[in-house]
């Protein structure tokens, strides 16, 4: 449910059903940009992330893509992650390229599907006719995922987002109490819920 607090940030609102994975989401929205703001440069956040911690125009300001990731990974295959992402001059021809990943009627319930033939594919189908990048690189040889194995290393270098799922489903890979000690310190405290919410 969204809370009625979110109408007085948003200049504009959907609403849809929980099924179809973060990727639906994003072309639900990427779509009606390209229709209603042609042009438009979009930062994409799921909810997956706490944060951000610094200020993100900053962080992004020296990159020279049009698809940028804040972190890219070699899991499966090299790809960005998708929880942030920017992508530059969203308009129709750009979501008609991108369409082989951003399905206009299609929608995927099984995690498996959303990252083989969206979230794997999105680097591959944008470097067609667009350059592409990530602002930090995991090498699954060295570092199954950054965000995971090397969050504090990741805040310390300016990287502005703190995995949610540390104090939740993969909890595993850090001492929760030091993560709830850095949100705290961040200005970030975690509620029980939130622990909860973050299973």
């Amino acid at each position: 449910m969204i809370p009625e607090e979110i109408n007085a940030y948003a200049d504009a609102l959907f609403w849809k059903a929980l099924e179809g994975y973060d990727f639906s989401a994003y072309t639900l929205a990427l779509r009606q940009i390209s229709y209603r703001s042609p042009g438009a440069n979009v930062l994409v956040i799921n909810d997956s992330v706490y944060g951000p911690f610094t200020d993100l125009e900053t962080c992004l300001k020296p990159s020279k893509w049009d698809l940028t990731g804040f972190t890219a990974s070699s899991q499966l295959a090299h790809h960005i992650q998708s929880y942030p992402f920017s992508l530059k001059c969203v308009d129709r021809a750009r979501m008609l390229k991108l369409a082989p990943v951003f399905f206009p009627v299609l929608a995927f319930s099984d995690p498996n599907a959303v990252i083989n033939l969206q979230e794997l594919r999105l680097t591959r189908i944008a470097s067609r006719s667009m350059g592409g990048g990530a602002l930090w690189y995991g090498d699954a040889k060295h570092v199954i995922d950054p965000t995971l194995v090397r969050p504090f290393e990741l805040i310390d270098a300016g990287f502005p987002f703190l995995k949610r799922s540390l104090v939740g489903k993969y909890k595993k890979f850090q001492d929760t109490e030091q993560v709830k000690s850095l949100l705290n310190e961040l200005g970030h405290p975690v509620d029980d819920w939130q622990e909860r919410a973050a299973t």
